[in-house]
């Protein structure tokens, strides 16, 4: 299909066959626009624009760099690492071993008639064996800590990737509204009419406006990044070409809360908190600690009487008194803090549905006015055919407004998509 006809095939059925005339003067509009802007695109033209060094780059491009050197995102990396650096210790076995060794007294009576008691080897080994569930309540617990970290660390990347593309549409918007006047400017420049210079005065004051905000957006770009830089990132291209879409708003709910990478994390803080609380459950069980030795004494003599080596052993085992469990406050802190995050994820679902709902209702109206600026383009095309200050000052002005009407239906649509789980990178050109 052509690019008109899919842009505007979720309309067909509302046009009445009158408008089959307009769709297709619509149709040569765009191809003309299209041709253009592939021309403008290869060469992406330079922006004269007074004490602002920018650097051209893609979209693809942008968003690369701000997955890789955003720093919520690295320092969100970080924790994903370490808690899957504390899986292993914590689930190791808690047997805390000890060995000991002790030399027995050695005493020498003299001068009376010695009396020698030599000196024994004790060996102990002591250890704990920690409560029943202990370990493979640690183990749960660590594992869920990673799976909760990484659910974030993706909503996170959602949440800085959507805000990336809003802010690299709203730079490219100001920039095509660049060139649109700054066409204008050398147009009216080439006329000889007297009202040509009111309006290229106009025009021009209008454009260091324009220049001023695209300096703006174009160092808000960087932010995006995380590198300091002198220079701002202005968007490559000079289209913002999102095709409508028929979608169902139903469909669109159910798909929400399914995919939502928010609502993702908010599932896997559920499930961390209930393996916290089982912790604290199995924590409160009773270790003990047993422990055994054995003692050699070598032979020796004593008032006359030999005595040959003796060894005795023994075995020990240490059960604490645990008077701290009389108390249950770690329980109710364990109890409530996993309330809080099913609380925290019912709300959430819940927000979810009214977003999507709110999102719809604006892309509708995004979309009418797309279609409104399209036809008024047209008009304007059709009407002003001459080349005069007036036909120079509609076109301007219905190139403005067009550019406009698509940056927020592809923001409308963006953002449509995206609160309902569907985070599939745009194109725009």
């Amino acid at each position: 299909k052509t690019a008109y006809e899919i842009s505007t095939r979720d309309w067909s059925s509302d046009v009445c066959s009158s408008d089959l005339i307009k769709m297709k003067n619509i149709f040569l509009i765009l191809i003309t626009i299209s041709s253009s802007s592939f021309v403008l695109a290869q060469s992406d033209p330079i922006l004269n624009i007074e004490g602002f060094r920018y650097k051209t780059i893609s979209f693809t491009e942008y968003i690369k760099e701000v997955n890789q050197n955003s720093a919520s995102i690295n320092s969100k990396q970080l924790s994903v690492l370490s808690s899957k650096a504390m899986v292993a210790p914590m689930s190791a076995r808690n047997f805390s071993p000890s060995f000991s060794y002790s030399k027995g007294a050695y005493y020498y009576l003299v001068p009376s008639t010695p009396y020698i008691s030599p000196s024994s080897n004790t060996y102990s080994l002591s250890g704990t064996l920690e409560g029943w569930g202990k370990r493979q309540a640690r183990e749960d617990f660590a594992n869920t800590e990673v799976a909760r970290n990484e659910s974030e660390l993706n909503s996170l990347k959602k949440t800085v990737e959507s805000d990336a593309i809003f802010a690299y549409l709203d730079t490219l918007r100001v920039k095509l509204n660049w060139l649109i006047f700054q066409k204008a400017i050398n147009e009216l420049s080439a006329l000889k009419e007297k009202d040509a210079q009111k309006s290229l005065a106009d025009l021009s004051s209008t454009l260091n406006n324009i220049s001023n905000d695209l300096k703006f957006f174009g160092y808000g770009l960087i932010t995006f990044v995380g590198k300091p830089s002198d220079e701002g990132f202005i968007p490559q291209g000079d289209a913002i070409n999102t095709y409508p879409r028929n979608l169902k708003l139903n469909d669109l709910i159910s798909e929400a809360l399914s995919k939502r990478v928010d609502l993702i994390a908010l599932n896997d803080n559920v499930k961390s908190a209930d393996a916290s609380a089982n912790l604290v459950k199995k924590n409160r069980n009773i270790d003990v600690s047993p422990s055994a030795w054995y003692s050699t004494t070598p032979p020796y003599v004593s008032s006359g009487t030999q005595y040959g080596t003796t060894h005795s052993y023994g075995f020990s085992v240490s059960i604490p008194i645990p008077m701290q469990l009389r108390f249950d406050g770690d329980l109710v802190t364990a109890a409530n803090n996993k309330t809080q995050a099913e609380y925290a994820l019912n709300d959430a679902k819940n927000r979810v549905m009214v977003e999507v709902k709110q999102a719809f209702l604006q892309y509708t109206v995004a979309k009418d006015k797309l279609k409104i600026a399209e036809q008024n383009l047209l008009i304007a095309r059709e009407k002003y055919k001459k080349n005069s200050v007036e036909s120079i000052t509609q076109f301007r002005e219905k190139s403005t407004e067009l550019i406009d009407a698509k940056t927020n239906h592809a923001k409308a649509l963006i953002f449509l998509l995206r609160v309902s789980g569907d985070y599939e990178i745009p194109q725009f050109n």
